[in-house]
């Protein structure tokens, strides 16, 4: 798992523990949102982290060509969380926690 907040050209990097911009895209996801969906209800949400097991931090490479060209891109260098155990929580109006939890 990767949990991004500042990953910028060929380095993907990512926190120790879930984002809160992650986890309400988890959520959106779950409830089937399109991307290009509103989530300012999402986004009012109270959050929360609790790290049960740190895990361990991996580095990987990529590579990729361009689809439509063939051309080589540059490798990018990507860090994922490994065997990392967390907890999120979310606190809002009921009604759309009780949506969430449909």
């Amino acid at each position: 798992q990767a949990w991004g907040t500042s990953s910028r050209f060929v380095r993907r990097s990512t926190e120790r523990a879930p984002t809160k911009s992650g986890v309400i895209g988890l959520l959106a996801a779950a409830q089937g949102r399109e991307r290009d969906a509103d989530l300012s209800d999402l986004a009012a949400l109270r959050f929360a982290v609790r790290l049960d097991q740190p895990g361990t931090r991996v580095r990987d490479f990529q590579t990729a060509r361009h689809l439509d060209t063939d051309a080589s891109m540059p490798v990018s260098e990507r860090f994922y969380l490994s065997d990392a155990v967390f907890v999120a929580a979310v606190e809002g109006a009921a009604d759309l926690v009780d949506e969430l939890l449909a």
